[in-house]
């Protein structure tokens, strides 16, 4: 508890007691030549103490602002606002925006916040009085202010003006979102000045009259009930008036024009008949300015000189003697106590302990030093347990890094396996002699590729599920068929190495399944895939059983036991963690990406359920997931997209004395795409990029268009766009090896009839060229 400072035992009287003792003997004598000395040292003081004050100022307003400034540099690093900046019609780009800025708003304190789309011309605007979200449509005719931005070059700018809907003077903090060389926005807030004023200009001395002056040269101060009542009244009066409104004398009015970072200036003014030394200091940071103004009315009489009659040799020496003792016994023996701890600090013993409790400055010093060498020692203690804590949580990371590295080096392993076999085989069938030798490294190279393309898209599902853009599908199916597929697909591979493949389903089960039934058949066949790849002898059995049922809900689950190699305990840790797999001789051994059970648990979790794992070393494994679906007791019409049956004929029929154009920039992709279309007996005209596909469709008719995505000069997108302006009819298939939801929808969105995804079969190109062709 802090003792009331009226109750001390000051120091600072004992001293100033002794000293106007000492002084009042001597300065009777030479009063009359310390008189210039003491006007300089009073001047130099109140220098001293303006300049300090003001730079305190300079501190807290660059402290503040800085705060601002990395709050919104840390939201735009971590591209907060960029998203809508580009797309303000996003709803969710746009909520994350205004999430953002008000959180940093809250931080900052500030009144009203705004984040401006430079390329759209739309800002979205904040303040307490409205408490009002608004999204505005600037027009540059109406707003003569947002060239000015357009053009701006720094990176953020802090201006103090008028508001032109309330009148009233705000700070505006503004930061530039840049893309590049070119700014896409800004974003920033604002605060009353009077606000920010009272935040800064907190002075501890009521003589010292502080002062902000903007960029603008208006002043703004800190109307203190605790200032003495003519700085008070000069505060008033400085409030909102400019610095040419004040000072009068000219030569005076352009000293800022001359300014850096180490601009530091005292000056003599006259405000309102009184004379005031004044300091200036210049907030780079802002184009700001600091100062501190002092009365010199009450500078002087500062330090009093009281002329006293001159003692005797003796009564001085008495009273230096008695001085001396004083101090030695009041200050001198605390001081040296007081550095001896402080040594003690420094050499990194905290133990000693300051016994001091007198009730004066020094005593407070004391306890002072006391606290902060148990705060150190505490502080220490803490660090330690927190290099702790980081010391784990870099190892955890470089676990996590090593495992990105594994999964890197498995995918180069489990592409190279099919490519090796790609490229062999097409050797082999090139340099085959038979039909029959060639047809066969034709059929190695297509399942190998197949397995290559299972490969990418086990990357792409994950990719898609842990971004969240994979969306399930809720279609009417056939829950017994789904065990007839799964029962042939392994056939093969089960009879190969001599197991038995056991389906037990239960009856209790309803037939029509309302669903994703894709994404069953898929956490199915990678855990019987696995089962057969880890299992040499036995059985694999799969058990699926009602675990419960609703009027409209049924949680099925789905048991898959083998009589494999088994797992351990510490294998079974992060059997379901991306980019692992039970240890690495696992992966040398049997391959594998370390996706396949991670996209299990995950598609598990999407469907409502969970999948959980059972082993031990050497005795089979048994993974068991759930599922929530809903069913039917009657057949439902199935969702299932429409099937078309391609009558080739007649296809050819319709596509006779018809062309086609063939928009790709690949040449190997373009005689792919020539001898895939060879039987349809078509005319097939081909363009390089989307600049001459444009031309091309300005004096042709084409049956329909092949128009790939990314090209050079001009994409498909951009071309498809341009041509539909003048053409809305001919038929545009996309195609792109880009497989997400997002690139079909943004093809659409650009005119595109359709959509395909690279590698395509000749089959799914037929069926999509009738389907448009057969109307």
């Amino acid at each position: 508890m802090v003792t009331p400072y009226s109750n001390r035992n000051s120091i600072r009287i004992k001293i100033i007691f002794l000293i106007v003792l000492i002084f009042a003997l001597l300065l009777s004598l030479f009063s009359f030549f310390l008189q210039n000395f003491i006007s300089n040292v009073e001047q130099d003081l109140g220098q001293q103490m303006v300049l300090k004050h003001a730079s305190l100022n300079k501190e807290r307003a660059v402290s503040h602002f800085n705060q601002n400034l990395n709050l919104i540099k840390r939201s735009v690093n971590d591209y907060s606002f960029q998203n809508w900046m580009k797309d303000i019609n996003n709803d969710e780009f746009e909520q994350r925006a205004i999430n953002t800025i008000k959180n940093d708003c809250e931080v900052a304190g500030c009144f009203g916040w705004f984040v401006l789309s430079t390329s759209s011309l739309t800002s979205l605007d904040w303040n307490q009085e409205s408490q009002e979200i608004k999204k505005v449509k600037l027009k540059l005719e109406e707003n003569p202010w947002l060239p000015k931005k357009l053009k701006e070059t720094k990176e953020y700018y802090v201006e103090a003006d008028i508001n032109a809907i309330d009148g009233k003077r705000y700070v505006f903090f503004d930061y530039f979102v840049r893309e590049g060389d070119k700014v896409i926005g800004t974003v920033g807030n604002y605060t009353k000045t009077s606000t920010i004023a009272d935040e800064i200009l907190k002075s501890s001395n009521p003589d010292i009259l502080e002062v902000l002056i903007d960029n603008h040269g208006i002043f703004h101060t800190n109307i203190n009930s605790n200032d003495n009542a003519d700085n008070r009244s000069i505060a008033i009066f400085l409030q909102n008036k400019s610095w040419d409104e004040i000072i009068g004398d000219e030569s005076e009015k352009n000293f800022f024009d001359d300014t850096d970072s180490t601009f530091v200036k005292t000056i003599d003014i006259t405000i309102n008949n009184t004379h005031y030394l004044a300091a200036i200091v210049y907030l780079e940071e802002v184009d700001w300015f600091a100062m501190s103004l002092f009365s010199k009315k009450d500078m002087k009489g500062r330090i009093d000189i009281v002329p006293l009659l001159l003692l005797s040799l003796l009564s001085l020496f008495v009273i230096i003697l008695l001085t001396i003792y004083l101090l030695n016994q009041l200050i001198f023996k605390r001081i040296i106590t007081m550095d001896s701890a402080v040594n003690h600090i420094a050499s990194g013993d905290y133990s000693q302990l300051i016994e001091d409790n007198r009730l004066d400055e020094l005593g407070s010093l004391a306890q002072g030093i006391n606290t902060m060498s148990e705060e150190i020692s505490i502080n220490l203690s803490r660090i330690e347990s927190q290099n702790t804590v980081l010391s784990e949580a870099i190892e955890k990371a470089n676990q996590a890094s090593q495992a990105k590295s594994n999964f890197l080096a498995n995918m180069s392993h489990e592409i190279r396996t099919p490519m090796n076999a790609v490229l062999g085989f097409a050797d082999i069938g090139k340099n085959a002699a038979s039909l029959d030798e060639k047809n066969d490294a034709l059929e190695k190279i297509h399942f190998a590729g197949d397995h290559l393309l299972k490969i990418i898209n086990d990357v792409l599902d994950f990719s898609k599920i842990d971004y969240k853009h994979l969306t399930l599908e809720n279609i009417s199916f056939d829950f017994p068929a789904v065990f007839e597929k799964i029962s042939q697909i392994f056939n093969f591979g089960i009879e190969h190495k001599g197991l038995s493949l056991n389906i037990q389903l239960d009856e209790d089960i309803p037939n029509h399944i309302i669903g994703d039934p894709l994404r069953v058949e898929q956490i199915i066949i990678n855990l019987v895939s696995n089962a057969i790849k880890f299992t040499e002898v036995g059985s694999i059995n799969i058990n699926v059983s009602l675990k419960s049922k609703t009027a409209d809900q049924v949680i099925i689950a789905l048991s898959v036991k083998d009589s494999g190699i088994g797992m351990t305990p510490a294998q079974q840790e992060n059997i379901f963690t991306a980019f692992s797999q039970a240890d690495d001789s696992t992966t040398r051994k049997y391959g594998g990406t370390g996706l396949g059970l991670a996209i299990c648990k995950q598609l598990a979790e999407l469907m409502g359920g969970t999948i959980t794992v059972t082993s031990e070393g050497g005795e089979g494994t048994e993974f068991i997931f759930t599922v929530a679906l809903s069913y039917s007791m009657k057949k439902l019409p199935s969702d299932s997209k429409e099937v078309v049956v391609v009558d080739l004929a007649k296809l050819i029929v319709l596509l006779n004395n018809k062309s086609i154009l063939l928009v790709e920039d690949n040449r190997i992709n373009q005689i792919v795409a020539t001898k895939t279309l060879g039987p349809l007996n078509v005319s097939i005209d081909i363009a390089e990029d989307g600049v001459q596909a444009v031309e091309k469709m300005k004096i042709n008719d084409y049956a329909l268009v092949f128009m790939d995505i990314q090209m050079p000069k001009l994409d498909g997108l951009q071309a498809t766009k341009q041509i539909r302006v003048f053409d809305s009819e001919t038929i545009i298939i996309g195609m792109s090896a880009h497989a997400t939801t997002q690139d079909h929808e943004n093809a659409i969105k650009m005119g595109m009839t359709d959509y395909m995804t690279k590698p395509i079969q000749q089959e799914l190109l037929f069926t999509m060229i009738y389907k448009y062709i057969n109307h």
